[in-house]
């Protein structure tokens, strides 16, 4: 489909770099949803991309660590949950700073067309903590292309992550100052939850005082820098617990809980249910009678 689309200029890829991609030629569903490439890539070492496409809108979306992209106002540092999107004929120039260790970055190659054309007007970018939900979603759609694709499972998934992709779109486009600080936030907790974080910390991501930072938590989410991390922590722990087998003790410390007794002391605090029962109420397994792995 799109040999007439790319005019490349510049791709050098570090041998360390690796990735996972989906395609509308192996996956149709794509196609329809306007959507031709969906990709995560886990960069290393040299990594530099200069290329224009003249009908395919780009988003570039970091993960983890962070990677520089150039706009019309000069270089652009991307954090995790930081994004930018580059229409459909403007020049896509990217790549890993030498002084960075690693880029995690999710990247979607949006077909120029009704379904994407609106949302791509104008090069531009912004934050978002909803990340983990295009990444899921990518991740079954990898699944469904790697099994070779239940055409009707398929054309849901591309309709959820559509669904995502514009939210995050319009979303970014309507954020005020404060909230994009709140989202750039919650974006960098999410992306290390299992991290012992201090305010302090949090404070410097942000380049804030911890006075300022607490005000800013106050106004945008009526909570303290704290109170977030739980919430953070506790949304995945809940997410983990009804799509995972992982057992509690795991649960407890990738979403940075000291021990299981604490995790589930706060668990059982927010949702009411201990984390073993929620599972049961939530996971399809469990729901089903059939906990074998």
């Amino acid at each position: 489909m799109m040999s007439e689309t790319a005019v490349v200029e510049r791709i050098e890829v570090d041998e360390q770099c690796r990735e996972r991609i989906c395609c509308d030629a192996l996956l149709p569903a794509l196609g329809e949803g306007g959507l031709w490439l969906v990709g995560c890539s886990e960069l290393a070492g040299h990594y530099v991309i200069e290329r224009r496409f003249s009908r395919v809108h780009t988003l570039l979306l970091t993960l983890e660590g962070e990677g520089t992209v150039f706009g019309p106002e000069g270089a652009v540092t991307l954090s995790a949950g930081q994004w930018a999107l580059i229409p459909a004929g403007h020049a896509l120039h990217y790549y890993l700073p030498s002084d960075s260790p690693r880029w995690r970055l999710f990247w979607v190659l949006m077909q120029s067309g009704p379904v994407w054309d609106g949302a791509a007007h104008g090069w531009r970018h912004g934050c978002t903590s909803q990340h983990p939900q295009l990444l899921h979603t990518f991740e079954n759609l990898f699944a469904e292309q790697e099994r070779f694709a239940d055409p009707a499972l398929s054309s849901l998934l591309v309709q959820q992550f559509g669904l995502y992709l514009h939210r995050l779109i319009d979303k970014g486009e309507r954020a005020r100052p404060g909230e994009l600080q709140w989202q750039t936030l919650a974006a960098a907790l999410s992306a290390e939850l299992g991290r012992a974080w201090s305010v302090a910390q949090m404070a410097q991501i942000l380049h804030l005082s911890a006075r300022q930072l607490h005000r800013l938590c106050r106004e945008q989410g009526k909570t303290t820098p704290m109170g977030l991390l739980g919430q953070l922590r506790l949304r995945e722990a809940a997410l983990l617990l009804a799509s995972t087998r992982l057992p509690l003790k795991v649960v407890a410390a990738r979403c940075g809980f000291a021990n299981e007794y604490h995790f589930s002391t706060a668990f059982k605090r927010r949702y009411g249910l201990a984390p073993s029962h929620y599972r049961q109420r939530q996971h399809p397994a469990w729901r089903e009678g059939s906990v074998s792995p």
